[in-house]
This record gives C-alpha cells, structure tokens and sequence, in this order.
C-alpha cells in the first residue's frame, strides 16, 4: 500500500507484514495529490499539486522512465493528467474494467469516454 505525503514523500508499506514500512520513495517537495499502481503493482506513478508525473520501481526505490511502461498496463488510473487523459481535466477515473473514463473539466461538468482517450475523443455518454 502506498500512501502520499504533503511533502512530496511516498510511504511504501507491506499489507501482508502487518503494514511495516517497506520503502520510502522521494517525489518533489510538495504535496502528493494522486498514486496509481502498475499491473503487477510493482511500480507506481504519482503526482504532485503541480500535476508532474514521476514514476517510480517499488522494489528498489528509484525512478523509472515514463516511456518504458506507457500503454494501457495501469492497474488504476486516476490522473487529471497523462496519455489517458489530456485536456482541460481536473478529476479523472477509470472504470476497473478498463473501458471508461470518467472525466471532471475546469466547467463543471462530467463526461463519459472510451478508454483509453484524449481531447479528440468522442464522448460516449
């Protein structure tokens, strides 16, 4: 489980060991605003209040490169921002089985579209 810090940090901590801290990860020095877990959970993206990605291998606690694992392997996706979602977004979620985004913009408003998607994509609902 992870959990995100005001001061940019990530606490990494072991479910199946009583929740023992397990790894500290380093993100910039400001709040941590969203955590999303790979696939197999052994790598995470986080953000922070200034929407910057960074990504990070839990295992050995470094950072990873975007590119290396771009695509639609993201067990959760909750971003305002990335490759799923561009766009004037200030809320975002996935549906668990990976066929909707639901999307809050800066009017107010909801929207529906097909996952993955980007400002070009047409809205389903």
């Amino acid at each position: 489980m992870c959990v995100g810090a005001e001061d940019g940090m990530v606490f990494v901590y072991n479910v199946a060991i009583k929740f023992k801290l397990f790894r500290k990860l380093k993100g910039r020095y400001t709040k941590v605003t969203h955590i999303d877990y790979f696939e197999d959970s052994k790598l995470i993206q986080f953000s922070n209040i200034d929407n910057e990605l960074l990504y990070f291998d839990i295992e050995t606690g470094k950072r990873v490169k975007e590119e290396l694992f771009e695509g639609d392997c993201w067990a959760t996706w909750t971003f305002p921002i990335g490759y799923a979602s561009k766009g004037e977004i200030v809320s975002v979620d996935r549906s668990s089985d990976k066929k909707v985004l639901a999307v809050g913009d800066i009017y107010g408003k909801v929207k529906l579209f097909k996952y993955p998607c980007n400002v070009e994509s047409k809205i389903i609902l």
